[in-house]
């Protein structure tokens, strides 16, 4: 038999169907789903509790290194962006973001919702989801 999957990374039903991103907002996990409906990856993520708004984005742009427009000390590196934040400002899935040099938050703190709008990821994390969503991946928010 297969093996059992933890509730917890059990993808969420009405998730949409084909190659997508699916981010539950209260669950602080994203899940990586190819066209045929596998998970072919599923992790902790760090965000903030009802930003984005449910429903269904796509890729509109990457950058393998930025900053906050807001706070030029802090920056990170592979945001894929797929929504506009309430404030207007872009929403995306990226590594944990250093300020002055260091970590904002631990690897073991993901799970919880620490951000202030966008998905952060440990690093492997955030490249391997880097490398999978190019321009018009759909992300569907849940």
């Amino acid at each position: 038999p297969p093996p059992l999957v933890p509730p917890e990374e059990v993808l969420p039903g009405d998730s949409g169907t084909g190659r997508r991103i699916v981010y539950s907002n209260q669950r602080q996990r994203i899940w990586a789903v190819d066209e045929t409906g596998v998970v072919l990856k599923t992790h902790q993520v760090s965000g903030r509790i009802g930003t984005p708004s449910t429903g269904t984005y796509r890729v509109w742009s990457r950058s393998e290194t930025t900053c906050a427009v807001s706070n030029q000390a802090v920056c990170w590196r592979w945001m894929v962006r797929f929504a506009i934040g309430p404030n207007g400002g872009n929403v995306g899935f990226h590594e944990i973001p250093v300020k002055h040099g260091r970590p904002v938050q631990t690897d073991s703190q993901l799970g919880q919702a620490l951000s202030g709008g966008c998905v952060r990821q440990a690093t492997d994390d955030a490249i391997s989801i880097w490398d999978w969503a190019q321009i018009d991946t759909v992300v569907v928010v849940v």
